[in-house]
Formats: C-alpha cells, sequence, structure tokens
C-alpha cells in the first residue's frame, strides 16, 4: 500500500471543511467515473457536505461529452482509469475540440495512484488538478474553491474586454481588411451560445 505525503497544507480541519463546501454555493458538477459505487458514494458525499450541489453522473468518457453539449458545468470530477475514452483522452477532447466557454470547464482528476508522473500525465492532457482515492472530501472541497475562484476571476477579466475595439483592431492590422474580417470571424465563432 502506498500512502500519499501530507503537507501541511492539506491538513485541514472538519470546521474548515464545512466551511469549504459551503463557500462552493449552488454548483454544478459532472462526476465521471465508471465505478457505480465510486459515483454512488461522491454523490452522497457532496450532498451532504452541501445540497446545493446539483450532480450529473457519467459512466465514461464518451457519455461525459455527450452530457457536456446539453449542459454547463461549474467543475468536472474526473476517472483517469476507464474503459471506451479514458480520463486523459477525455480531457483532450474537451480542450481541443469544445467550444469555449465549455473547452475552459475545470477538471479535477480523480486517480488511484499518486504517483509524479500520473500528476504530469493530468497536467499534460489539460486537467487543472488531481486528488487520490479514497478522496479526502475537504481537500477535494479545498481544491474546488481554488480553480472555481480562479474561473470567476478570468470571467471578470473577459467581461472587462468583451468589446472589439476597432480602432485599436486597425492599428494592429494596419488597416488590413481581410485580417480583420479574419478575426472578427475567429472571436464571433468562439463565442458562447
Amino acid at each position: 500500500i502506498t500512502y500519499e505525503k501530507v503537507t501541511e497544507s492539506k491538513l485541514v480541519t472538519k470546521e474548515q471543511g464545512a466551511e469549504q463546501f459551503e463557500k462552493l454555493g449552488n454548483v454544478k458538477i459532472l462526476i465521471v467515473d465508471d465505478n457505480a459505487i465510486n459515483r454512488e458514494i461522491l454523490h452522497d458525499l457532496l450532498l451532504d457536505a452541501n445540497p446545493g450541489i446539483e450532480m450529473v453522473m457519467a459512466e465514461n468518457g464518451e457519455v461525459a461529452i455527450s452530457k457536456m453539449h446539453n449542459n454547463n458545468f461549474d467543475m468536472i470530477l474526473l476517472d483517469i482509469q476507464m474503459p471506451k475514452k479514458n480520463g486523459y483522452e477525455t480531457a483532450e477532447h474537451i480542450r481541443k475540440n469544445m467550444k469555449y466557454p465549455v473547452s475552459e470547464t475545470p477538471i479535477i482528476a480523480m486517480t488511484a495512484h499518486a504517483l509524479e508522473n500520473v500528476a504530469e500525465s493530468c497536467f499534460k492532457a489539460g486537467m487543472n488538478d488531481y486528488i487520490s482515492k479514497p478522496i479526502d472530501m475537504t481537500y477535494l472541497a479545498s481544491k474546488m474553491n481554488k480553480l472555481l475562484e480562479k474561473k470567476r476571476k478570468t470571467l471578470e477579466t473577459l467581461t472587462k474586454y468583451k468589446t472589439i475595439d476597432l480602432e485599436h483592431l486597425k492599428e494592429l492590422t494596419k488597416d488590413n481588411k481581410d485580417r480583420i474580417l479574419k478575426y472578427i470571424g475567429i472571436f464571433l465563432q468562439n463565442l458562447p451560445d
């Protein structure tokens, strides 16, 4: 049996854990795991910690991607080892093939392997963080809050710059009409639905 090395930053009291889950608020999470027992346990633990969390379940990456076409999720909890489309392939698909803002949904990998090369592979596939199984719920809440706060700050920043400054665009392209149209076309294609 291998154990993950605990650092002081991971040591959180139960009271702090409860605060972390309250801080999440009403979020919508996609839980992707091929093991039905793992899905249900995680669902129940999250629901007990924060009844405002809405959860959608998927048994593999293909089902998860399908559900992402019809839903907006605040976060994805993604198992790595699954049949059909594993966690790495699923994360890569989301990052490379889905439109913004879906493509930027925070992803936390869930893994039974807390080895450094697994972490590196998770980040390389486009996941934002990872957590070892069995999952420490307080630690999970802390990671979720960190990623959601980063997402909120990014959205605030993007909201400031959501308009196109045509004068700046003309200056940037040296008034090249083809480039201006090309850039506006790319901008319009990547607008959220």
